[in-house]
């Protein structure tokens, strides 16, 4: 097993640690194998680190009666990434276009749930989210028409960010005559 000293950079966290390979094979006395449930690796140092890291380490072995049966090195491969958070955001306008006929719908703004990188969801400007919904290829009907809003982000977001839940998940547009 890995051996992990420090923090990570602050936002940042270890997701995993693979060892390659996953074992080793040791000799000594029968009693003294029999005691080991797992070896730790020499020390991997993740102070202040930011991104994912190699590095070759040793297994550590406690009793001078067991030894290695062949000195080979173990790549140790850290993989550290940013913290992933979850943030609400109320009040999302709904933007309808094009405004070429009288419009109303139910309801005004959305509710939603996005998750992404720490730093990225922190930034977000609320005000530059908006929710939008094309009905440049419907016609006025005596009926809603229920549709489901593409939310908007200024500047766009990368992909990583991912929309959890938006609430209500459809809006109700009644299309009437041109204005």
């Amino acid at each position: 097993k890995p051996k992990l000293d420090g923090k990570p950079k602050k936002g940042f966290r270890v997701i995993e640690t693979i060892l390659e390979p996953k074992g080793v094979t040791v000799t000594g006395p029968e009693n003294e194998i029999k005691k080991i449930k797992v070896l730790r690796t020499e020390p991997l140092n993740v102070e202040g680190k930011d991104k994912t890291f190699e590095k070759e380490v040793s297994p550590l072995i406690s009793s001078p009666h067991i030894s290695l049966v062949t000195a080979e090195k173990i790549k140790a491969s850290v993989r550290i990434d940013e913290i992933t958070i979850t943030k609400k955001i109320s009040q999302i306008k709904i933007r309808i276009f094009p405004s070429d006929y009288k419009i109303d719908h139910n309801p005004k703004s959305l509710v939603v749930v996005i998750e992404g990188p720490q730093s990225i969801i922190k930034g977000l400007d609320n005000s530059k989210i908006s929710a939008e919904i094309d009905i440049s290829k419907l016609k006025p009907a005596p009926k809603d028409y229920r549709l489901t809003p593409a939310l908007k982000f200024d500047p766009p977001v990368p992909e990583i960010v991912k929309v959890k839940k938006m609430s209500p998940a459809t809006v109700d547009v009644r299309i009437y005559s041109k204005k």
